[in-house]
């Protein structure tokens, strides 16, 4: 079968020598481009030559995609890499930036050197990124260490033992029990109220009590009010990232 010939018009260099060369329809011509600058190639056929044959399939230079998208997506990844949680998806967007850029190495051609450095470069930030994904795992383990003791608090019996209003200072006397097997710092949050109106909230902090032991905790407040109650709101473990002397 006859090859289909090609349209009149400017078409990727069949050489390689130039970034385009303008087919007249019948035969690839001298006129030649290079980033938008036209020349005449001193050297270039008038007439077909054996490899250029007008009705070849026309070529276009390997895109530079997958090059650009491994920087971008590295890039992206050694961004996100260290925050807690999402150093998945950084984890993931090194991995995918990797292959893009095999991809492009494997694509592009070694006189695009703009493309093989996005490509270059794009693989090195993923290979980074993955390692500061290695901080993002240890900040997450850290975040859901310090939840889990906030919100795991175990068996205990936290109570009220006296609730005293001199000149409106109220005095707070309570105790917590630690009914675990292991030993437990809490958080308490109490409230002053008045005729069902909260007056003021106050947190205590009990620290390190250890199984069966029971601990006392001693709170104050400034009031309006002549009968003002007491009560406990709460109960947690140790506020997250707050120092424990």
């Amino acid at each position: 079968m006859e090859p289909i010939p090609a349209p009149a018009g400017w078409h990727p260099d069949p050489t390689g020598r130039f970034e385009f060369r303008y087919f007249n329809g019948e035969r690839w011509t001298s006129d030649v481009s290079v980033h938008g600058q036209r020349f005449v190639d001193q050297v270039g056929p008038a007439a077909p030559q054996p490899g250029w044959v007008s009705g070849a399939p026309i070529t276009r230079p390997p895109s530079r995609g997958f090059a650009v998208a491994s920087f971008v997506v590295g890039l992206a990844s050694l961004a996100i890499g260290w925050v807690p949680f999402v150093f998945v998806l950084g984890v993931a967007g090194a991995v995918t930036a990797i292959v893009f850029g095999f991809i492009a190495l494997g694509r592009v051609r070694r006189e695009q050197a703009t493309g093989r450095s996005f490509a270059i470069a794009g693989m090195a930030l993923s290979v980074a990124a993955l390692g500061v994904s290695v901080l993002g795992f240890f900040l997450t383990r850290s975040v859901m260490r310090e939840f889990d003791q906030f919100l795991d608090i175990g068996p205990h019996t936290a109570q009220i033992d006296s609730c005293v209003t001199t000149d409106g200072l109220v005095t707070l006397d309570g105790s917590i029990t630690n009914d675990d097997d292991v030993t437990h710092t809490y958080t308490i949050v109490v409230s002053y109220s008045a005729d069902g109106d909260v007056l003021e909230t106050d947190e205590k902090t009990v620290r390190s009590v250890a199984p069966g032991e029971t601990a006392t905790f001693h709170a104050t407040a400034f009031v309006t009010g002549e009968r003002v109650q007491c009560a406990i709101d709460a109960v947690n473990g140790p506020n997250p990232f707050t120092p424990n002397p």
